[in-house]
């Protein structure tokens, strides 16, 4: 404010001089407290601004036919003209106001009464600079946890900003670049750059603006007004007749490395309040700023990183109203922060489930989905004999609870000996040795793990008094794995070797693990080998197929797959 505002008396004498004198104080020391550009009274017939905090040019003008008549000051005297209620509170949205240098200002009004007749209008101007100051923490950004792209602002039913963006605060260069590359029109960009600001200039239509605008708030992933994907929540303000769209939001890139998810949400507490704690403040008395001062203080608490903010309520009006409202918000943003992170735990105990360590971390990262070359595995192709007919005798729960156990026994057995159970499909099992981990001794593991299914299979049998068996396949040889899929994605293993396995498992015996050549030339004089048989692979031809029926008794054969290791 200038020094007009400073002035108590004019020193003419007159009745408006002494009057002025008297309440002018209090009326200024309330635009300073709240940082008002000005507060006017303003006679209700005649339309005269009759008093004036700042003194600037539309102090003493008529608002019916004067220079300011189409301006919001002027609308806001007309809501409470017309509305003629002693309790009434009105606000007029955004707009350049001229008096002010064209700078964006809102008005509150209500009525004024002495005693039953209706005398005046009370107007206070709001400016954009509190609200950007509460929107952009003081610019603070990092300090409250919003890291490097983390921003909220304020949207009208226009689609036009009611708060500055963080990004044009930060840059102004870069950031008309950034709206520029978005095929901004250059009247727009030169008027942003003339006016220093993008408030009430720069439209902007997300998807979260819109569902705010239409009255819906949430949380979702989308592309911002610069084209850039990001994770953010939105809710609708309701004020007077008109709805803004308040919008809190993190680049995902930045999110997914592990930013605190909370802290992009706290500055929506500190909006949401300044709407109430604006209506209220017009009531002009000392005795209001308390409750409203113990509000500010617990929003300063949030906005500091403090969890847990509770203000003590001491009374049942709307003052009481609205800090039971703030103290379920402040608890509920605690309970989601608490949820948020069980889920991203979940979520990563279940992705690697599903993927290995190397491709899980990939796929979290934002890395470029790519299929990976293995050039030596061993890789286990098996089938439990006489399990479709046992199922076809059985209830779907039964067979269910029986094949449960048996690849769960298998998948026990796989992890001793460091092999990677890929899939099952039915009665069939594929496990893979040096996958994940490298290891120079796949083979062995492989025909070890081999040897401990053929255990567990007799073992589960006779437990159980079935006739199951089991026929291996292995084969040693290059592969080549990838995530495949997009909206549904799994690993997935492919290539000759993963063919042959698959090819030369089947034999007529019972509880046979047969292998190729290079298993044999792997692992000759560990294992007793005898040739079986040739079959016609349909990658490389005729192949030798051989049987591994037994360890050979010598230290090396009995060795532990930790021991070999």
């Amino acid at each position: 404010m200038g020094r007009r505002s400073r002035l108590a008396n004019a020193g003419d004498g007159s009745d408006y001089s002494k009057i002025h004198e008297s309440y002018h104080d209090r009326f200024r020391v309330i635009a300073d407290e709240f940082k008002y550009p000005d507060i006017f009274l303003i006679d209700i017939d005649s339309g005269v601004v009759l008093y004036s905090v700042s003194k600037e040019v539309d102090f003493g003008t008529n608002l019916r036919s004067g220079p300011f008549s189409e301006s919001g000051l002027a609308r806001a005297w007309e809501m409470a003209r017309k509305s003629r209620d002693p309790d009434f509170v009105g606000m007029i949205d955004f707009e350049q106001y001229r008096p002010s240098l064209g700078k964006p200002s809102a008005f509150m009004t209500t009525t004024v009464f002495d005693g039953d007749k209706f005398v005046g209008a009370l107007v206070i101007q709001v400016s954009s600079e509190k609200i950007d100051a509460i929107m952009n923490a003081n610019r603070q950004w990092k300090q409250v946890g919003l890291g490097s792209t983390g921003e909220s602002y304020l949207v009208g039913q226009d689609n036009l900003l009611r708060s500055t963006t963080r990004f044009f605060l930060e840059d102004r260069t870069a950031y008309l670049k950034t709206l520029k590359d978005q095929r901004i029109n250059a009247d727009t960009l030169n008027q942003i750059k003339i006016a220093d600001t993008p408030i009430l200039i720069q439209k902007a239509a997300t998807f979260a603006i819109n569902q705010a605008l239409a009255g819906w708030p949430g949380v979702a992933s989308y592309n911002d007004y610069r084209g850039v994907p990001v994770l953010g929540a939105y809710q609708p303000i309701k004020l007077g007749d008109f709805h803004w769209a308040l919008i809190a939001k993190m680049d995902q890139a930045e999110i997914f490395k592990g930013v605190n998810d909370l802290s992009r949400l706290l500055l929506i507490v500190t909006a949401l309040l300044i709407p109430l704690i604006t209506l209220f403040s017009i009531r002009v008395s000392r005795s209001f700023l308390t409750p409203i001062r113990r509000l500010i203080a617990g929003t300063e608490e949030i906005a500091a990183g403090k969890s847990g903010v509770q203000v003590e309520v001491r009374s049942s009006d709307e003052f009481g109203e609205l800090t039971g409202s703030f103290n379920r918000m402040a608890r509920s943003l605690e309970d989601k922060e608490t949820e948020i992170q069980k889920q991203v735990v979940e979520n990563d105990r279940l992705l690697l489930t599903i993927l290995p360590p190397k491709a899980a971390a990939r796929l979290k990262s934002g890395e470029e989905v790519r299929a990976d070359s293995f050039p030596n595995v061993t890789v286990l192709y098996a089938n439990v004999e006489g399990f479709d007919a046992l199922a076809a005798q059985l209830s779907s729960d039964q067979a269910f609870v029986i094949l449960n156990d048996l690849v769960g026994a298998f998948d026990e057995a796989a992890e001793t000996y460091g092999v990677e159970k890929m899939r099952t499909m039915g009665s069939t099992y594929l496990a893979i040795c040096g996958l994940s981990v490298p290891r120079v001794d796949h083979a062995k593991r492989t025909v070890d793990f081999a040897l401990a299914m053929l255990k567990i299979i007799r073992r589960f049998s006779t437990s159980q008094k079935l006739d199951l068996s089991l026929d291996i396949g292995i084969h040693t040889g290059p592969i080549s794995a990838g995530v495949v899929g997009k909206t549904k994605f799994n690993y997935e293993v492919w290539g000759e070797t993963i063919n042959i396995a698959k090819q030369i498992h089947e034999s007529p015996k019972q509880n046979v693990i047969q292998a190729s050549g290079s298993v044999f030339e792997a692992l000759q004089g560990l294992y007793r080998f005898e040739p079986v048989k040739e079959i016609d692979a349909e990658e490389v031809g005729a192949l030798t197929i051989w049987e591994v029926s037994t360890l050979r008794e010598s230290g090396n054969a009995s060795a532990s797959p930790a021991a070999v290791s």
